[in-house]
């Protein structure tokens, strides 16, 4: 196996793909995962068709024998549509397999792309927060393929212009992603805050759901060129609940604590509460803040929680007093 790899990289040799298959080859006679792995990224890359089917056969007996590379490999064609039918849900149980292991570069990758997924859409809905978490740690430019796995880079190139498009004709959902591109950098994107209100705005503006947590975050602090504006940045997380983005929950409790204490406090106990019902998978992260919230309250812990009907009517209120504020 390791004499195939020298023949391939050319390492201490001049490269000879033909070699290299050839060692591959023979290191299948010891059950070698890698070299069935390697086998099958050889013959992905084949320009002969019925050698380029081989590949699906190699990885999948490359996986059987316990090769995580395998298991993206297969994931990935999956994910493409490669040798088999598209089918996210299948790639999606693949990559988490391959997540299950150690925290590698083999992880990064499969993650990357169960992020891409769920930021798309594309059956992975429900761990956009997740997506949006990783795209912050991970850039797209970061996240290089290893040797015998494929690079997803070509889909953010592939999409820019798409996505651009779209969002000019007036869709919604892809203003509100294209916010997202330039507020976290994704897809080729440079980041540019006021590039990413002017399209939450866009997308608030037809009632897109995710949109108005997105916007809301940039009144609340005045980035983005906004003016900082409480009663806007209220009004745009209570539409957001009522709408039922759950993230609003969170970003709205900690512009409680800010700005609204001591009163704002017991809202934003409740919730912190409310969230944990609404969003188990992110429970972990939410009772974390809950605790640190506990020592600043010294023990003064809120004897009840307010359901999201009094909460609603609470901002509501503040609304008004923002407002009327304003007008003096």
């Amino acid at each position: 196996y390791h004499l195939g790899r020298c023949y391939y990289y050319g390492i201490g040799m001049r490269k000879n793909l033909t070699k290299a298959k050839t060692s591959f080859k023979a290191a299948l006679k010891g059950e070698n995962p890698s070299a069935m792995n390697a086998l099958g990224y050889l013959a992905l890359h084949s320009a002969n068709e019925k050698r380029r089917a081989q590949a699906l056969d190699y990885f999948q007996e490359a996986r059987r024998l316990g090769s995580r590379e395998a298991t993206l490999n297969l994931a990935s064609l999956y994910f493409w549509g490669d040798l088999v039918e598209k089918d996210y849900a299948k790639a999606r149980d693949l990559f988490f397999e391959v997540c299950k292991s150690t925290d590698d570069e083999l992880e990064t990758i499969a993650n990357h792309f169960l992020a891409v997924m769920a930021f798309e859409g594309w059956g992975l809905e429900d761990l956009e927060i997740q997506a949006m978490e990783f795209f912050q740690k991970h850039p797209a430019n970061e996240c290089f393929a290893t040797p015998f796995v494929p690079d997803i880079k070509d889909l953010y190139q592939a999409r820019q212009a798409e996505r651009e498009r779209l969002a000019e004709e007036g869709n919604p959902a892809d203003q509100y992603t294209l916010g997202n591109c330039y507020e976290l950098g994704l897809s080729g994107f440079e980041k540019n805050p006021q590039k990413a209100v002017f399209w939450f705005e866009k997308s608030v503006t037809q009632g897109y759901r995710l949109a108005y947590n997105a916007l809301a975050t940039y009144y609340a602090s005045g980035e983005g060129g906004v003016q900082k504006d409480l009663s806007r940045a209220l009004e745009l997380y209570r539409d957001a609940i009522k709408a039922g983005d759950e993230s609003a929950l969170m970003n709205l409790a900690y512009l409680c604590l800010e700005h609204f204490s001591p009163e704002g406090v017991e809202v934003s106990w409740s919730l912190y509460h409310l969230a944990i019902k609404k969003m188990p998978q992110a429970q972990e992260a939410i009772e974390k803040d809950i605790r640190e919230l506990e020592k600043k309250l010294k023990g003064n812990i809120p004897k009840k929680r307010l359901s999201q009907t009094r909460i609603l009517n609470w901002l509501q209120a503040r609304i008004n007093e923002l407002r009327e504020k304003g007008k003096r």
